[in-house]
């Protein structure tokens, strides 16, 4: 399925080798979304080449890539990707996350169930916390 209301974010720094093994793992999933962007926070190894070469494998996905000019440490980092989120909803990744193909599409049902009285404010791997 696809989602226009939803973009991914994956936070990254100096792990290019996880990046990968994520970004493909993302692009590889059931479900579409609008983009991914990868909030590279100053790495100094080749995670700039990786991404361009998962942009390249993966031409139908929407990947772009957004480097700090200095490490902002992984809390700053996370609160930057809270500031650019501008979709309704954002999925938070890191680095060393490989996701299942039908994670996605079971996240958002979960989210976008009519039929809940209560609505999630977070899902993680472990489940969904309702309000």
């Amino acid at each position: 399925m696809h989602y226009e209301n939803l973009d991914v974010i994956v936070l990254t720094y100096n792990r290019a080798d996880y990046l990968k093994i994520a970004l493909e793992s993302l692009c590889e999933s059931n479900a579409t979304w609008r983009k991914t962007i990868v909030l590279n926070n100053a790495s100094t190894d080749n995670t700039i080449e990786v991404v361009e070469k998962i942009i390249d494998k993966y031409p139908l996905r929407t990947i772009e890539i957004i480097t700090n000019e200095k490490n902002l440490g992984n809390p700053g980092n996370f609160k930057k990707s809270q500031a650019i989120a501008t979709n309704e909803y954002t999925a938070i990744f890191h680095d060393d996350d490989a996701i299942h193909p039908e994670y996605i599409d079971r996240a958002m049902s979960l989210i976008m169930d009519d039929k809940n009285e209560k609505r999630p404010v977070m899902v993680s791997g472990g489940g969904a916390r309702l309000i």
